[in-house]
């Protein structure tokens, strides 16, 4: 299992592949950034636990990225 630290080097990873994109050059980017903020706040909670909902959410921002041809930090797949 993917110890929790590794989500949230994720998330934050990706977060800062989507800031670095111009505003305008990225449709729903605010809505993208806000998620990812949100994600970051739960999991460092204390007794936080993943589900593989937020793992998908992840895999499919990741791939989201590779789409769009936005430069993207080199990141293994989550398990």
């Amino acid at each position: 299992m993917t110890e929790l630290k590794t989500y949230q080097e994720y998330a934050t990873s990706l977060h800062a592949d989507i800031h670095a994109v111009v505003k305008d050059g990225l449709p729903r980017r605010e809505v993208l950034l806000d998620w990812l903020d949100d994600f970051l706040l739960r999991a460092k909670k204390r007794g936080f636990q993943m589900v593989q909902a937020d793992v998908d959410d992840l895999t499919a921002l990741d791939q989201f990225v590779r789409i769009n041809r936005i430069p993207a930090t080199v990141r293994t797949a989550l398990e």
